[in-house]
């Protein structure tokens, strides 16, 4: 099974990014999934 994470928050400042990394590591742990994750931080302006 193959998943795609797209994260768009700042690395630091939200915990949101660092939370959704935490919940994607045990499903990479399984057997047979392929897991990429993008992370992307919009430009404040």
């Amino acid at each position: 099974m193959k998943y795609l994470f797209i994260l768009n928050d700042p690395p630091y400042g939200t915990e949101r990014s660092n939370n959704a990394l935490s919940l994607i590591n045990p499903l990479a742990q399984i057997e047979g999934v392929e897991i990429r994750v993008f992370l992307m931080e919009r430009e404040k302006r």
